[in-house]
């Protein structure tokens, strides 16, 4: 790695909240390789990167013909913005630039002339900066060298506490407590989703006489549907009784009401032969 660059790198809020939330979004999903553009405005030596948006990776090979569309259409909705860099997340502990760093630029030079690298460990224990660092590649005669650029955050102290705090993935116990139940339903719900086919396809294709019934089977799927309607049916009790509180209530107001307006009459009744005998007297 050579000497540091003498660029000028600014990096706004926004292109790390929407890194950070791509990150979040494929933690989840499982996967892995990470990378997109960064999208800014350039002026010689000073750079400003002001959004960043997702490509596709599948065995560290980058989608050109999806990241292709992905350039036009920005390039549309923001003419005045032009790719200027690409980002890597990795949660390894040396943020130096790896041999996977070498081949996914070859591969975005192939496309478009990408001299910035701004790399992200999520994972880092630093507490007093931001897991960023930018880096400029250099094409020698042989070979490919990277020069660390000198990263600028763009942004308020207060903005700068929150991002630290998105981009690190720094959470409590129970904010780690609630990805996990999440993660747990999120699970659930899809092996539920998969077996519920199976048994759609399965009575299709018993009704068509593609296979042949299994009267066991077809019990436990009757059994199934009886408590999934039985359930239903505890719902709409559920509502019905909700629905009786209600008109209680709002006959308990109406009374009440009626109940006022009757005292309202009454005083003004007796207001009105207080003065009656006040003007007799005079």
């Amino acid at each position: 790695m050579r000497a540091s660059s003498d660029l000028s790198f600014v990096l706004h809020p926004l292109p790390l909240l929407n890194i950070s939330d791509y990150y979040t979004r494929a933690a989840l999903s499982g996967q892995r390789q990470l990378a997109g553009i960064l999208f800014g405005t350039r002026n010689e030596r000073d750079i400003v990167i002001e959004n960043a948006f997702e490509t596709k990776l599948d065995d560290q090979q980058v989608d050109v013909e999806y990241l292709s569309q992905k350039l036009r259409l920005y390039g549309t909705t923001f003419p005045g913005h032009q790719p200027l860099g690409w980002f890597y997340i990795s949660d390894e502990a040396s943020q130096d630039p790896s041999k996977e760093i070498v081949e996914l630029q070859d591969q975005f030079a192939s496309a478009i002339d990408l001299p910035i690298v701004l790399m992200f460990n999520p994972r880092s224990s630093s507490a007093s900066n931001l897991p960023v660092r930018a880096f400029q590649a250099v094409f020698n005669e042989a070979s490919l060298e990277f020069s660390e650029v000198p990263v600028k955050i763009d942004a308020g102290d207060a903005e700068r506490i929150g991002v630290d705090d998105i981009i690190t993935g720094a959470r409590s116990q129970n904010q780690d407590h609630l990805v996990s139940q999440l993660v747990t339903e999120r699970n659930a719900l899809q092996v539920l989703h998969s077996r519920l086919s199976t048994i759609s396809a399965y009575i299709k294709a018993v009704r068509t006489g593609a296979v042949e019934p299994d009267q066991s089977m077809l019990r436990r799927i009757h059994a199934l549907t009886s408590r999934l309607q039985s359930q239903h049916k505890h719902q709409q009790i559920q509502n019905l009784f909700n629905e009786q509180e209600l008109n209680g209530l709002i006959t308990a107001v109406v009374a009440v009401v009626t109940s006022g307006l009757q005292l309202r009459d009454d005083v003004n009744a007796k207001r009105s032969i207080l003065v009656e005998g006040h003007g007799v007297h005079q």
